[in-house]
């Protein structure tokens, strides 16, 4: 128990040291979006994405945003977003967004959006065709962090995009509303207020090898002692 606490105190030693000396970076994609919100569409709606607002969890102090990158060919990046701003963000976050996007107010341009439903079950503008988000498509930023902050291994972001009637190929959705840092009439409200948190699985996944492989030693080691014992021997591994 003692060598697992001394374990556990320096991995985080180690992650809390290695945090402060270098940049952080978090990728994530079309597909993480989907998941994390849990699926574009019901039995009445579907949704199109256009818009990303994204950032890391972080506590203790702030952080710099210092860049950031995207696989998604028609896709732009503010960062930071100013003068563009979320007032629960304020300027301190990235924002990806599809460049024809749309004006508030206005039915947006569905093109370049990530959903979980065939394109062409979206209604378009005249001889602007709908363009799917690819699931495999990647956004990345990297950030630094100030004095005393720390990162959980956490990032969280907003939505914006566009609300359509259920379509199919041979019937298309219709134009219901347009949505910023939410996902259609309130129908998720805690996402304006608190965004969607979605765990980096990296950090965990390394803690996590880490201290396997120190109960497999701890285990072989206990049970070579025990046999050693049964054969006579107070001899100790």
């Amino acid at each position: 128990m003692k060598k697992l606490a001394i374990f556990c105190a320096a991995a985080g030693i180690l992650l809390a040291v290695n945090r402060g000396i270098s940049a952080e970076t978090i990728t994530f994609t079309a597909a993480d979006i989907v998941s994390a919100i849990g699926g574009l569409s019901n039995t009445s709606f579907q949704w199109g994405l256009w818009g990303i607002r994204t950032r890391p969890i972080v506590t203790g102090g702030s952080y710099t945003i210092t860049g950031s990158s995207t696989s998604q060919a028609g896709y732009s990046i503010i960062n930071p977003p100013n003068p563009d701003t979320w007032p629960i963000y304020g300027t301190n976050y990235v924002y990806f967004y599809d460049v024809p996007g749309a004006e508030w107010g206005y039915p947006a341009n569905p093109r370049y959006m990530i959903m979980d439903r065939p394109a062409d079950t979206f209604t378009s503008y005249p001889g602007d065709p709908v363009t799917k988000v690819m699931d495999s498509a990647s956004f990345s930023f990297i950030f630094t962090l100030d004095s005393n902050a720390i990162w959980n291994g956490q990032w969280q972001f907003l939505v914006d995009g566009t609300k359509y009637t259920l379509g199919t190929v041979e019937n298309k959705g219709v134009f219901v509303e347009e949505f910023r840092g939410g996902y259609g009439s309130g129908s998720l409200p805690g996402n304006t207020g608190q965004g969607y948190t979605v765990p980096e699985p990296t950090v965990v996944f390394l803690l996590g090898q880490g201290l396997s492989i120190f109960l497999i030693r701890r285990r072989r080691a206990y049970g070579a002692n025990i046999h050693l014992r049964s054969m006579g021997k107070d001899t100790k591994i």
